[in-house]
């Protein structure tokens, strides 16, 4: 159940990765070419949003609380 919550977490971050993506794309100015700059504000922030959502997911709750 945590791999299927880890990936489905990380399917719904990518769309918030892909706003803060183009956020960051026009702070830099929007440019035409490709540079490492390009890749640090485009690529960063939708990694670290699906990345920190698959571990959110993986994480999940691992206490069971038996109740008498």
């Amino acid at each position: 159940m945590g791999l299927t919550r880890a990936i489905l977490f990380s399917f719904l971050a990518a769309f918030p990765g892909l706003l803060f993506a183009v956020i960051g794309w026009t702070i830099i100015g929007m440019p035409e070419e490709w540079t490492s700059q390009s890749f640090l504000a485009c690529y960063v922030p939708f990694f670290v949003t699906v990345g920190w959502a698959f571990i959110l997911g993986i994480r999940g709750n691992n206490e069971v609380i038996l109740e008498a």
